[in-house]
């Protein structure tokens, strides 16, 4: 690092702000103050530059993050990346080097009156904003006044108050909101190394601010979310779980993933009988040589049977098909056209007029698609939850290649939540095969494909397929509660991360007197697997 001191150089830098202790779950101390001397403090450009003035550092930072200017700051926990809020270009800067193309960005607002100016806010995401460790929650919109790139068309914003008196000391009046993110290189683990940070943030961080403290573990913020008016847990940091176990401790290779994620539900809610398991999720686990995904089980803490899932579609390209939801889209209508219209796909598709939402399929390489499915090549099957929302959404123009997990299953959810008073639902059935309960998708694939013909608004049939997801899962119950007598169902796996899927079923269920468990500590998605495998693996000893 060069270590030639300027007295003054070109505004660009930024200052530091302290993490509180995240597993200090329940604390509601003071903002921890540390003064410049204390940690030693020091301002540096992306060129190895010292600003000389120590005692100026913040006013300093402040001044770069209103011109626009991105900061790395050392916090107690780890590096983290911040911009001014309001400044719409500064932040799409932030989205192009960090390689961040359309998930939501967190803010750090400078007190609860701004929180209030641009979300709602109840009492329990109060309490939770004010809490000693100032995790992020994830807040309803009150309007669009802030910059669209911060999350785009989602509804909703990630809001964190500030942690320690140096981050309180970063506003003033003409700074009130921080565009806030891990100090790290997309996809990998929060810096928390000095010279890591100045090496590795150096193509992202106009300025770093520095400091001596040591930092053992990196820790990122708990990310939560108000439902069913309870506090619950969505994102646990990066770097660490709840529980930190070496994969020695652990016979991973004979627990199945969607029965860990069920046992990790029923260990939170402290149920050992057994129990109907329902797991959606992306690709979790494989014991018939397909993968899963949306899987109904009988289990304890113990052993599982499987009872039900969706029919298995055709998975083009394998791991391939979860970057680009189209191609699950062209799967799904193979199927439909093949089993049920007689009619050759590639009819379908030049039959779409140009004004279609699918229109565009047109221009995709979709035959190629198609021979491998025909021919299985590199094509495995999967029941996926999340897989079947891919190809929804891909019929409703999403039509980008996944940018982070779980995105066209994000943007499917947002245009159904513009039309929240839709009640119907699409056509499906449910046939008993092999002691197990199979929804048969090609009749949801031909009602929603019959919609989009006819330019149906998008917003209505991404809310009717997901009242359908809710129907067919509460019909599966209520057979499963009549075969096996079992009145409690567990909710688990990362598609439950879905507000609307999670809140009406869950409504429905208990309407009609099932225990209903869910994940307030542990997120629903696969965080909370090590727990429910050492659990699993405890019993079977």
């Amino acid at each position: 690092m060069n270590s030639n001191k300027t007295e003054e150089f070109e505004i660009e830098n930024k200052e530091t702000r302290m993490e509180r202790n995240h597993l200090d779950r329940r604390s509601y101390c003071q903002l921890p103050c540390y003064k410049n001397n204390e940690l030693n403090l020091k301002l540096i450009d992306k060129y190895g530059r010292e600003y000389s003035d120590n005692k100026k550092i913040i006013e300093k930072v402040k001044k770069l993050i209103k011109i626009g200017k991105i900061i790395a700051i050392k916090g107690l926990k780890g590096f983290y990346l911040v911009c001014d809020g309001t400044n719409h270009k500064a932040i799409a800067n932030l989205r192009k080097r960090k390689n961040i193309k359309s998930k939501s960005l967190s803010l750090m607002m400078k007190n609860i009156d701004e929180v209030k100016n641009h979300c709602y806010l109840n009492d329990k995401e109060k309490i939770l904003l004010n809490r000693g460790d100032k995790p992020i929650v994830i807040l309803k919109k009150k309007n669009n006044i802030l910059p669209n790139n911060i999350s785009f068309n989602k509804d909703s914003l990630g809001v964190m108050l500030p942690s320690t008196a140096i981050d309180s000391m970063l506003f003033d009046d003409e700074l009130n909101i921080l565009v806030i993110t891990s100090g790290n290189t997309s996809g990998m683990p929060m810096i928390h190394e000095n010279e890591d940070a100045l090496e590795a943030l150096n193509n992202i961080a106009d300025f770093f601010v520095i400091h001596n403290k040591k930092i053992d573990v990196p820790r990122e913020k708990l990310v939560f979310k108000v439902l069913l008016n309870e506090e619950r847990i969505r994102k646990i940091g990066r770097v660490y779980d709840l529980i930190n176990l070496k994969d020695s401790c652990i016979s991973k290779s004979n627990i199945n993933h969607n029965h860990a994620h069920i046992v990790s539900c029923m260990f939170e809610n402290n149920i050992k009988e057994k129990v109907i398991g329902l797991c959606f999720d992306g690709t979790g686990g494989e014991e018939d040589e397909n993968l899963w995904g949306s899987e109904f089980l009988i289990c304890d803490n113990k052993n599982f049977k499987k009872v039900g899932h969706l029919k298995y579609m055709k998975m083009p390209g394998g791991d391939n098909a979860t970057k680009e939801p189209w191609k699950m889209a062209v799967s799904l209508l193979e199927s439909w056209s093949s089993n049920k219209l007689n009619l050759p796909v590639e009819e379908l598709i030049s039959n779409l007029s140009i004004n279609n939402l699918f229109s565009y399929i047109k221009y995709k390489n979709y035959k190629t698609i198609l021979y491998m499915i025909k021919h299985n090549v590199n094509t495995p099957f999967t029941s996926s939850m999340e897989r079947l929302f891919d190809g929804i959404s891909a019929f409703l123009n999403f039509q980008n290649k996944i940018s982070y997990e779980g995105e066209a299953c994000i943007e499917l959810e947002n245009l159904a939540k513009r039309s929240m008073d839709t009640k119907d639902y699409y056509k499906f059935e449910i046939n008993y095969e092999n002691n197990k309960f199979v929804v048969d998708t090609d009749y949801i694939v031909e009602e929603v494909f019959k919609d989009v013909i006819n330019n149906i608004n998008p917003c209505d049939i991404a809310m009717k397929f997901h009242n359908t997801i809710v129907e067919f899962s509460f019909r599966i119950c209520l057979y499963l509660r009549k075969l096996y007598h079992i009145n409690i169902v567990a909710l688990s796996g990362g598609v439950f991360e879905n507000d609307i899927i999670f809140t009406r079923l869950y409504e429905k269920l208990n309407n009609n007197n099932f225990q209903v468990l869910t994940h307030k500590i542990f997120p629903c998605n696969d965080s909370n697997l090590t727990i429910g495998q050492l659990i699993i693996d405890l019993n079977k000893e």
